[in-house]
């Protein structure tokens, strides 16, 4: 066999071993989706684990409310058990002895007038009963089966990378994975209302949280109870963070910038004021470190130290 033969032969050998071993994934991708399909055919919602904790959960709750409702009932038997052998107790102490005082009669048919007087409005008596509110957060929903249109096949992440290829921009791959979260943000442990209608920024530091809207600051401790509140309408907060470095928080507003200690009591204006009368907006510490942003056309972030500070244009 001549090279260019065998070089041939060779070639001819290596597309056959690779339509074959294609031919193989096909069949074992073909098995897979069969077998995710008939895990999902032969899924039963209704004798789902939830649902059964879900039902066990509501059998402990009606038992709660159960035993609550027997011993109130039991205790309105107990009481009104006891008015009534009061009452009997004090009219067979009574006497229609012909030999009474005028003054003691008037003073038992007033007992007898009292106590029938008593009785009608026991028995027209107005309950009032509580409405038992149900917080939705009592029960969380589990994990949802993975959202199919969050996986996009290659086809299209080839198309996308050609689209981009010119730009600069990445982005996170919010794509799931097998490694272990870092967080785990499905169980809320605290929850408090807020006003409708206001935005919020947030700040925290090892003791409390501090809440921030147009013109006033909440103060949360950590059993999620707001313990002060201190109003700035005069000059109005963009943004708060807190800073290890001074132990204090850092209030941006618009013209100006504060700190204020962390019980929200003394409060102290900074040196840094507004540049070319461009409104601060939002800020962030790190270390010794501040960053401060502006709104509007041409917005720049500025960073300051103890010391100094240096101004860096976004175009």
């Amino acid at each position: 066999m001549s090279s260019s033969n065998k070089n041939q032969f060779n070639s001819c050998q290596e597309e056959d071993d690779d339509d074959d071993e294609n031919k193989n994934q096909r069949i074992c991708l073909a098995d897979d989706i069969h077998q995710v399909l008939d895990r999902l055919n032969q899924f039963h919602t209704n004798e789902s684990k939830f649902l059964k904790d879900l039902k066990e959960w509501s059998n402990e709750a009606h038992d709660t409310v159960d035993k609550f409702y027997k011993s109130k009932h039991d205790e309105y038997i107990r009481r009104t058990k006891e008015d009534i052998d009061r009452s009997k107790e004090i009219l067979n102490s009574l006497t229609s002895d012909h030999d009474a005082s005028e003054d003691y009669l008037d003073w038992a048919n007033n007992v007898i007038q009292s106590i029938h007087q008593q009785i009608d409005d026991f028995e027209q008596v107005k309950s009032i009963f509580s409405p038992l509110k149900i917080d939705n957060c009592l029960i969380n929903y589990p994990s949802r089966i993975s959202d199919l249109r969050r996986h996009s096949s290659p086809v299209k992440e080839l198309f996308s990378d050609i689209l981009l290829s010119s730009s600069s921009i990445s982005h996170f791959n919010t794509n799931q994975s097998n490694k272990i979260s870092f967080v785990n943000l499905k169980v809320p442990t605290h929850m408090i209302k807020l006003q409708s209608d206001n935005w919020y920024s947030l700040s925290a530091n090892q003791t409390s949280l501090v809440v921030s809207e147009k013109t006033n600051l909440y103060l949360i401790d950590q059993s999620f109870t707001i313990i002060e509140k201190k109003s700035f309408i005069q000059i109005g907060i963009k943004d708060i963070c807190w800073s290890n470095i001074l132990s204090r928080f850092i209030i941006i507003s618009p013209k100006n910038i504060y700190t204020l200690d962390d019980k929200l009591i003394e409060s102290e204006l900074s040196s840094i004021n507004s540049i070319k009368n461009y409104p601060w907006e939002r800020g962030t510490c790190c270390d010794t470190t501040l960053f401060i942003s502006t709104f509007g056309e041409n917005p720049f972030i500025i960073e300051l130290t103890l010391f100094s500070y240096h101004l860096i244009i976004l175009f």
